[in-house]
């Protein structure tokens, strides 16, 4: 009865063991990466843009929403300084027609 107790003891206490040994190996990964990091950073220029920047996924839209919910096709968009130009002169208009000019 004793030797089966000290056995499954013996067995637990390696498994254990095994368990720690790879928590260690687990960190000490862990711990080279951020160094590895920490190097990279480090050899970063200060307030330089990185070399391999990613395109705006917003340049290859194909419809577009205005606030109004009225849906644009392709054709129709127009360049975004024409679009706001035109904006504010429908809101300066809405304004002239409701009197309150000048606030």
């Amino acid at each position: 009865m004793m030797t089966k107790f000290i056995s499954v003891v013996e067995t637990r206490f390696q498994n254990t063991e095994t368990t720690l040994k790879n928590q260690q190996a687990s960190i000490q990964g862990l711990e080279d990466q951020i160094g590895q990091l920490a190097k990279m950073i480090s050899e970063t220029p200060q307030g330089s843009l990185p070399s391999n920047t990613k395109p705006n996924p917003k340049e290859h839209v194909k419809a577009v929403t205005l606030r109004s919910e009225k849906v644009l096709a392709e054709s129709e968009k127009k360049p975004p300084l024409e679009a706001d130009k035109e904006e504010d002169e429908i809101k300066n208009s809405k304004i002239m027609k409701n009197g309150v000019e000048g606030i």
